[in-house]
């Protein structure tokens, strides 16, 4: 009445869960994300390599956060076109 392991186990071959192409493409998506995260840590360095002082710096992340926040408003309430003079 016992029944062998051997019996109870059966060699099936699975497939592998993320395809080789897949994998390739979760790679790339993570440097990918990577480098966008860099992007804003290294901003500051580098306007500040090209000559320009602590508080042009400011101004430009100042008038970045603005366009930001403008794009997001004329999102909300379904401008098709902002014009900023």
């Amino acid at each position: 009445m016992y029944i062998s392991y051997k019996e109870i186990i059966v060699e099936t071959k699975k497939e592998p869960l993320l395809s080789p192409i897949m994998c390739w493409f979760l790679f790339a998506m993570v440097l990918a994300n990577i480098a966008g995260q860099m992007s804003p840590i290294l901003m500051p360095i580098y306007l500040t390599e090209l000559g320009v002082s602590v508080g042009q710096v400011g101004i430009v992340f100042t008038i970045s956060s603005i366009a930001i926040l403008i794009l997001h408003l004329s999102q909300r309430i379904e401008c098709s076109v902002i014009v900023i003079y």
